[in-house]
């Protein structure tokens, strides 16, 4: 199973409690990152393309779920994508190895 799965964290505890929502990982996930805001999702996935792919959908505020991911936005290059996003969260970097 390669999919990608959201849990809810207890600091006192440590315990992960599955939401119950996950998102198919493409063949393979490799990099996952949320804007600064906890607002969207972004996932580089394989999507059968050189390059890969990133998927990205919102977050439920009220759950923490992972909604319906848009479409793959594909990204050409050599290698998996790997993901970074800036302190404001308006840009998103792909970088290629």
């Amino acid at each position: 199973d390669q999919d990608t799965s959201a849990f809810r964290y207890d600091a006192w505890s440590g315990a992960l409690t599955p939401l119950g929502t996950s998102w198919p990982g493409g063949g393979g996930s490799n990099v996952f990152v949320v804007d600064p805001a906890g607002i969207t999702a972004y996932l580089s996935v394989d999507c059968g393309l050189p390059g890969g792919c990133v998927v990205h959908a919102p977050i439920d505020a009220a759950t923490g779920a992972l909604l319906t991911p848009g479409a793959p936005v594909h990204t050409p290059g050599v290698g998996f994508p790997d993901l970074a996003m800036d302190r404001s969260g308006r840009f998103l970097y792909v970088a290629h190895a």
